[in-house]
């Protein structure tokens, strides 16, 4: 793939000089595949794209640089206390880990599916959530009906519990039974003085919802 030189510096935005993981799409089509860059060529080794992308500005395509992230929940090793974490995939293909968020003790998603059990061109999404699931039950191979599951997905739900740095000045008058999207929360045998508070959150993936 020849990109426009003008535009070649967005790829490498943020200190990512080599990418190696990238999408194209049109109005069309869309496809995200492993690559290589030199000198304003991205090399698409094992990938057919012929037929389906042309070039600007008849059918609108464009190259990006596409992201692979992974945020969990660890330890600090230095302190030892609980954050949201993020591991980006680098050029090398290795990810590095950074601490976004202290105090962040569980992170708990839940899936909602649409109510089409086969989405394709003929039969898009109707934007009816009828059931949620967590990951494991929406599917964990990598075959085309799994796949499928991944594409019913229209709305994304988070919940975080979050305890506070430093314990509180007082002890709470009675124990606070938590949940996190109906994962109940057991507190330390022995309180630990730290005051606990759950946040949730209900995302919708538009362009799922509404067929794009």
């Amino acid at each position: 793939l020849t990109m426009d030189a003008t535009r070649w510096a967005r790829l490498t935005d943020d200190g990512v000089a080599a990418p190696t993981l990238f999408g194209i799409a049109d109005c069309a089509h869309a496809d995200v595949f492993a690559g290589t860059t030199t000198a304003g060529t991205v090399v698409a080794s094992g990938v057919n794209l012929a037929g389906r992308y042309v070039v600007q500005p008849t059918g609108q395509t464009m190259v990006y640089r596409a992201e692979s992230l992974v945020y969990y929940v660890a330890n600090n090793p230095d302190t030892g206390e609980p954050a949201l974490r993020r591991a980006r995939a680098g050029g090398n293909g290795q990810y590095t880990s950074e601490e976004l968020v202290g105090g962040i003790e569980s992170l708990q998603f839940l899936y909602g599916l649409d109510s089409t059990e086969t989405i394709a061109t003929q039969t898009p999404p109707v934007g009816n959530i009828t059931e949620q699931r967590v990951a494991s039950s929406v599917a964990t191979a990598t075959d085309a009906a799994a796949a499928n599951q991944w594409r019913r997905v229209g709305q994304v739900q988070v919940g975080v519990l979050v305890r506070s740095p430093t314990p509180a000045a007082a002890a709470p008058i009675e124990a606070n039974r938590l949940g996190v999207l109906g994962v109940t929360v057991v507190p330390p045998t022995a309180s630990d003085g730290r005051y606990r508070a759950t946040y949730e959150l209900s995302v919708a993936l538009r362009n799922r919802l509404f067929g794009n």
